[in-house]
């Protein structure tokens, strides 16, 4: 055993911002002259994330080396984004065609990984072959999630179904590479792989399109 590495982390971010200060919070003009009345706009989020990895490499002989892993996180996102203008007579009120404030609808997504690395020495000569694969839930809190935000997800003669929202993936990732030295400060190295990296909080539950699908993106 050449190695073991492990580590634990973890963060949570409260984040609140709105208007007050903006041309936007005093009452204004539209581009047709009419008038616009205050408006108050805000966002507010809660952004949590924790989770591990832990790493051994074990040298099977001289030339051969075994390098194993695990990883998971959880993470928690929740923001909503209130809209509200100020009336005549001082009152808060929601405009009619304001449907949803909601940005993240208490959205979970938990990933656990697993990885192996093999490098075999050929003389010169390096060989290296990388496999990763990744379990991925993702959801969000049904007590949060409104009839007005599953139509927005999916506009049309219907909507979505709450448990539509609920998506899991399997993500297979592998590559290989040799290498060369050519001199003290030269290396000759080629190699090719598939990486595959789940779709985020964002682009699975702020984006109108993506929740109909488990989102993911794959780059080789």
């Amino acid at each position: 055993m050449r190695s073991v590495t492990a580590k634990a982390y973890g963060y949570q971010t409260l984040h609140t911002m709105n208007n007050e200060g903006k041309p936007t919070y005093q009452a204004g003009t539209f581009p047709d002259g009419s008038r616009r009345p205050p408006l108050r706009i805000a966002v507010n989020a809660d952004i949590t994330t924790f989770g591990g990895r832990a790493a051994t490499e074990l040298a099977l002989s001289p030339d051969l080396r075994l390098k194993l892993g695990a990883d998971a996180y959880r993470a928690y996102r929740d923001a909503e984004r209130p809209f509200q203008v100020v009336t005549k007579e001082g009152d808060l009120k929601t405009p009619g065609f304001y449907k949803s404030d909601q940005i993240w609808p208490g959205v979970t997504i938990a990933d656990a990984g697993v990885f192996a690395q093999v490098t075999r020495l050929f003389g010169a000569v390096e060989a290296t072959g990388t496999v990763r694969a990744d379990a991925v839930w993702a959801g969000a809190d049904e007590a949060q999630v409104t009839d007005t935000y599953l139509d927005i997800a999916e506009p049309g003669d219907g909507s979505l179904d709450t448990e539509q929202l609920d998506q899991q993936d399997l993500d297979v990732s592998g590559a290989v590479r040799l290498g060369a030295p050519l001199s003290e400060a030269w290396t000759l190295a080629v190699g090719g792989g598939t990486a595959v990296r789940t779709a985020g909080a964002l682009e699975r539950y702020a984006d109108p399109s993506t929740p109909s699908a488990p989102g993911r993106r794959t780059s080789s």
